[in-house]
């Protein structure tokens, strides 16, 4: 945190116009700063309650950390109900403008400290009470001229910042955040009340449009998984011909009589080519070629070394022998070190991309992070027509091209918000002549 404070000031060595020096930085004139623990009225820890209802209890909503994502969209489907004593319930209940703040778990990547605002439409959404567990606990704002929204927005910034990790304490492996130390030492950044509400209007507005987006993934996705279910079932026919298809039972379930099976082996090409393994911690973040391993992510890292580049015929299909993930990959690549299996398509039965789907849809047992080549070998795979493996492939790939474009437009939005909550908590942009309502 200190060291992206002296950057900040490194960067301006001469104020703008309108601008004055403060500790946090350069900051416009007419803002001010106090510490975090002035603006807050009021801390409470948290209840988690019964597993089961008895008298006098209260069956409730009860937050955790792990729920603050999908709560921030209002969806609390998967938020625990717990049974509390009449008292605690309204001590600890909830209510719009109330932040709460993850104390203890986080990761490497996550740290502890996270802030979650409570907005109408949450609450109003459940009918139950909503409290918050004993691992968070619950902040109320008191100060006149700081907006809860806004408190919370500059929290996420400094979060955003590292912040919250300087004030982690970690016993028994748990990271615990010591929120106390973060209010005494913190500090806040506060425009004029105008000018808050018009910094969260338009953060929130972004927030809105990502996760607008990521339901448009969600039902692209579902979409997806029906159109599979159909195609390998009757075939790239139209749904008012798929009653006449005559179906056969096969081990997978139902296909179309004349479609055949064949053994994993016939699928593939038993050829090698030359191609470099690269070792995860050697992964770069930029480069010449894109690292492709076993991972969930399509390109894992990057590598400059051209004598490592796969050199054999594409398109390929990617097998992870730990996690049981395919990738179809047509572009040049060097291979991830471990556990990474290159599968060649056998073109004269399959198209590449056809395949790709056939192999995704195989339920093979998880052993765990043993190897599972030897239990993919085993497979056997439907084989259409190549006509229809090309339909059926050209139909799916028109799905898949939609839900990769929704995907660059959410990591586009999310970029977007970093860096508007960036330049808007430290005045680079200036929104006090924007009219939002």
């Amino acid at each position: 945190m200190t060291e992206n404070r002296k950057a900040v000031r490194e960067e301006m060595n001469e104020l703008p116009e309108g601008f004055k020096m403060t500790e946090l930085g350069p900051i416009p004139k007419e803002w001010k700063i106090e510490r975090l623990e002035e603006m807050v009225s009021e801390i409470m820890s948290g209840e988690w309650g019964k597993d089961e209802n008895a008298p006098g209890l209260v069956a409730c909503r009860v937050l955790r950390g792990t729920d603050f994502a999908e709560a921030e969209k209002c969806n609390l489907s998967k938020v625990p109900v717990r049974y509390v004593k009449a008292a605690a319930v309204q001590r600890r209940q909830l209510k719009a403008g109330d932040l709460v703040v993850e104390l203890s778990g986080g990761s490497e990547d996550q740290p502890t400290g996270r802030i979650l605002l409570v907005a109408d439409e949450l609450l109003n959404r459940n009918k139950m009470p909503v409290l918050y567990s004993n691992f968070t606990k619950r902040i109320r704002i008191s100060s006149d001229y700081v907006l809860p929204e806004y408190f919370a927005y500059y929290w996420r910034h400094l979060y955003n910042l590292g912040a919250t990790r300087l004030y982690e304490k970690r016993t028994t492996g748990i990271r615990n955040f010591k929120l106390d130390d973060f209010l005494r030492s913190e500090m806040i950044t506060i425009p004029p009340v105008n000018e808050q509400k018009a910094i969260s209007r338009i953060l929130f507005t972004v927030q809105q449009a990502r996760e607008t987006t990521e339901r448009v993934i969600q039902a692209t996705n579902e979409l997806k998984k029906s159109l599979m279910r159909y195609l390998f079932t009757y075939g790239p026919v139209p749904l008012e011909k798929a009653e006449r298809v005559p179906l056969k039972e096969i081990e997978t379930g139902s296909v179309p009589e004349h479609w055949s099976t064949v053994d994993f082996g016939a699928a593939v090409l038993n050829m090698r080519f030359h191609v470099g393994k690269v070792k995860q911690k050697e992964y770069l973040n930029s480069g010449r070629f894109p690292v492709v391993d076993q991972g969930q992510k399509l390109i894992a890292g990057y590598w400059n070394k051209p004598e490592d580049v796969y050199n054999g015929p594409l398109p390929v299909i990617i097998f992870g022998d730990h996690t049981r993930v395919f990738k179809f990959i047509n572009f040049r690549f060097v291979c991830g070190a471990d556990g990474t299996k290159i599968l060649i398509p056998n073109t004269s039965k399959f198209d590449p991309a056809f395949l790709y789907y056939a192999l995704t849809r195989l339920e093979i047992p998880n052993r765990g992070y043993n190897r599972h080549y030897a239990l993919l070998r085993q497979q056997r795979l439907i084989c259409p027509p190549l006509s229809e493996q090309k339909r059926i492939a050209d139909i799916l790939g028109a799905v898949d091209k939609k839900l990769r474009a929704e995907e660059l437009k959410k990591q586009a939005l999310e970029t977007l918000f970093k860096t508007l909550l960036y330049n808007l908590m430290t005045g680079r942009i200036s929104v006090k002549n924007i009219n939002i309502t």
